[in-house]
């Protein structure tokens, strides 16, 4: 039960991360799919104890990207032949640039007007067994740290080209046993007054990342 409720813990903690797009993009079993995830990195640990096995989301972060939010709104192609993304060593910041991105108008909800792409950046620690505390906790003070960041309102039927970056902020050092999820995603709006847009239920976004 002690690494079921650790498991819990990191889960929570990625929902925190991503908690501005989640429930947007996400469809009614992607908290399954989640914890299912974590629970095969925790059983990744062979050497630690069963009950006390560490979650180390840095040892494993070829699984994370293969996390899929919404399983009927995957537009992976259409997003990865025209983005490519970037980040330096210290991964304090990560780029997406966007070149020539013109969305099928079969994925345009309603009468949509208007689209933009996010680049967003969050952090996720390795966990361990506390044995004085007997319970699982974080190894870095940064977890579930995010930064989200919109491209330009841009009117249907146009293609965007556009670079847009994500930056923790100025001063944070990521140790070893920090992970960061780049999620990048697309949304879509309609006009709401004069100059203001509002934004359609629903969404598409997809791990693209993770370092």
């Amino acid at each position: 039960m002690s690494e079921f409720k650790g498991c819990g813990m990191a889960v929570k903690a990625i929902r925190q991360g991503l908690n501005s797009v989640v429930q947007e993009h996400t469809d009614t079993r992607f908290t399954g799919r989640l914890v299912s995830l974590v629970k095969m990195i925790n059983l990744k640990d062979t050497e630690g104890v069963r009950g006390k096995r560490a979650i180390t989301f840095s040892q494993n972060r070829p699984l994370l990207k293969s996390l899929t939010f919404h399983e009927k709104k995957k537009i992976d192609f259409e997003l990865r032949k025209c983005i490519r993304t970037s980040h330096p060593e210290s991964r304090g910041e990560a780029t997406l640039a966007v070149t020539w991105l013109n969305p099928n108008p079969q994925t345009f909800p309603g009468n949509a007007e208007a689209y933009r792409v996010f680049n967003l950046i969050s952090i996720i620690s390795d966990y361990v067994y506390n044995g004085e505390g007997k319970k699982y906790e974080p190894l870095s003070s940064l977890n579930s740290m995010n930064v989200l960041v919109y491209s330009d309102y841009t009117p249907v039927n146009t293609p965007l080209t556009a670079e847009v970056k994500a930056s923790f902020p100025e001063g944070t050092l990521l140790t070893e046993s920090d992970t960061v999820l780049q999620c990048v995603g697309i949304e879509f709006y309609f006009r709401s007054g004069k100059e203001g847009y509002r934004r359609y239920p629903g969404g598409s976004m997809m791990v693209y990342d993770v370092f």
